[in-house]
């Protein structure tokens, strides 16, 4: 038998209703129905999704007080090597930097460029 699957957009940006079945089964299916467990499903997943990031960050600052957290920084010079050895960072003269260079002039364009002069001379005299 022939399964057709349905992709259809629900208001939320990038979610998607699936549904498959066979043409008589998927005549069957209420819709309206499908669209609102869709949208309850939404709904308790977001909410859900707010509640645990509150649990977090109050259980994250409870953990952590604002006292107690220290950046660790590296040396100058360790964080120049370790950024030249590893990502292959270049350093570059303030002075000469490439934004500050004007651009190289762009090339005529075919419709810009002096017309062809002609060449060939033509004898009318005859005409």
């Amino acid at each position: 038998m022939t399964e057709i699957e349905f992709g259809i957009p629900g208001e939320v940006n990038f979610s998607y209703i699936h549904i498959k079945g066979t043409p008589e089964e998927l005549g069957r299916v209420n819709y309206e129905m499908l669209g609102a467990l869709f949208a309850s499903a939404m709904y308790t997943t977001k909410s859900g999704e707010k509640d645990a990031i509150k649990r977090l960050q109050q259980g994250l600052t409870a953990l952590l007080p604002a006292s107690e957290v220290t950046t660790e920084e590296l040396p100058q010079e360790e964080a120049e090597k370790l950024l030249k050895g590893e990502l292959g960072a270049q350093e570059v003269d303030p002075n000469e930097a490439p934004y500050k260079q004007p651009p190289p002039a762009a090339a005529k364009k075919p419709w810009e460029q002096d017309k062809p002069k002609a060449t060939a001379k033509v004898d009318v005299s005859d005409w």
